[in-house]
């Protein structure tokens, strides 16, 4: 079982390879849980309890080219170094190449 964006709603995958079949999650919650494949990270441990129970309806076939990120907004966390009252944010691209920005 694993978390997916499908069509940009958060759906359950379950399946093999290549016969995998995507669960909407709101609609196997009953609303309980948002379509917004971000926002179950805000209630993850919810989530993880309800998703062991396996109560999942409605499955369709997933198509590979139709997913997208499971979690699709931007980090909250930042990675900062230093003290106090200086400190530097990095961020790697793609690419490999470092940024950083000073702010103090």
């Amino acid at each position: 079982m694993r978390v997916a964006n499908l069509d940009g709603r958060l759906v359950i995958v379950t399946g093999e390879a290549g016969h995998e079949i995507g669960y909407d999650v709101e609609k196997s919650s009953g609303g309980q849980f948002s379509s917004d494949p971000q926002a179950v990270y805000d209630v993850w441990g919810a989530f993880t309890t309800w998703a062991a129970a396996g109560q999942f309806t409605d499955g369709t076939p997933v198509a590979a080219d139709a997913l997208g990120s499971p979690a699709p907004a931007r980090a909250r966390d930042v990675l900062k170094r230093g003290d106090q009252r200086t400190f530097r944010l990095v961020t790697v691209d793609s690419e490999r190449r470092i940024a950083e920005l000073a702010l103090s």
